[in-house]
């Protein structure tokens, strides 16, 4: 899971947010 290249500053991906979830979020 390489969702960290996707999202430049989402805290929480460690937590487990999906994708989706961070796309939500920005």
């Amino acid at each position: 899971m390489n969702g960290q290249s996707d999202v430049p500053d989402v805290p929480g991906l460690s937590g487990g947010l999906t994708r989706a979830e961070a796309t939500a979020l920005r």
